[in-house]
């Protein structure tokens, strides 16, 4: 299995093999919550079709699409172990809030400081605030390797695909003339009643119970016209599977959970694939 360049919460790389299991084979790949790209890395598809609502993170993976040597070669040079101090981050990510496209047309410089945020905040979050700011805590590491083979290997890869930012809902109307075609899905987990804090979402939005259920008509609708293509990962509670009951198959099994302030906490958890079709 390939590791994505970047760290990213709820990243799905210890049960791709799972995933690749459960996915239909077709000549298109749809995720509409691509994250760290890792079920690109690890699928072969003839063509992906990847979104996300963060414009920071599509722009990133547009940028090292379009220019792969020049943004690699600009991540290595902010890689020193000088750099890897609390003051120089807190700079770094006021001087990435404050960035605009205007002074940096080829999103390069912002692209560089974000894989550079990535790899030195706390636990390899890529959050943003409701103003759209990235509010990621230094994660104060000993040393910090720059990813630049795995940046390589996503670059090589992503030839292969075309980058969106939008929703869910949008990107569901945007492909519905498509045939040949899969999705995998992997929205923010399901919050119990009993979680009034749980966690929602990365992009300085919520994903309401609203969303589940809204996400979840656009995959049993998809799943019906592709046969069986369409697949959801999420938490197994008792929600999800009221949620998912109308799926064509559901498999739980456990699998660790990483993110926590506590790493004493960081147990296993079930997780659910539903397919629909």
């Amino acid at each position: 299995m390939i590791r994505p360049f970047l760290k990213y919460p709820g990243c799905k790389f210890r049960i791709m093999d799972r995933i690749n299991k459960t996915l239909p084979e077709s000549k298109v790949l749809c995720d509409f919550f691509v994250g760290s790209g890792v079920t690109m890395l690890n699928t072969d598809y003839e063509r992906y079709i990847l979104s996300d609502i963060n414009p920071h993170l599509i722009r990133l993976y547009q940028t090292l699409q379009a220019h792969p040597s020049k943004l690699i070669a600009l991540v290595e040079s902010t890689f020193t172990q000088l750099n890897n101090e609390s003051s120089v981050y807190y700079r770094t990510r006021e001087a990435f809030n404050h960035h605009t496209d205007e002074s940096d047309p080829d999103g390069l410089l912002r692209s560089s400081l974000l894989v550079w945020l990535n790899r030195h905040g706390f636990n390899g979050l890529v959050r943003l605030n409701g103003k759209g700011e990235l509010n990621v805590p230094f994660g104060s590491f000993k040393k910090v390797i720059a990813p630049l083979k795995a940046m390589e290997i996503f670059s090589e890869k992503s030839q292969r695909a075309t980058f969106y930012c939008r929703d869910y809902a949008s990107a569901f109307k945007a492909t519905r003339h498509l045939r040949d075609v899969s999705y995998y899905l992997d929205p923010p987990y399901v919050v119990e009643a009993s979680q009034r804090n749980g966690f929602t979402g990365y992009a300085g939005n919520r994903f309401s119970h609203k969303d589940q259920e809204r996400l979840m008509g656009f995959a049993k609708r998809r799943g019906e016209r592709t046969k069986g293509g369409v697949v959801i990962s999420n938490h197994d509670t008792k929600l999800t599977r009221e949620l998912y009951q109308d799926a064509t198959e559901l498999m739980s099994f456990p699998v660790r959970r990483t993110i926590s302030c506590n790493a004493q906490k960081r147990g296993y958890a079930q997780e659910l694939l539903a397919r629909f079709g």
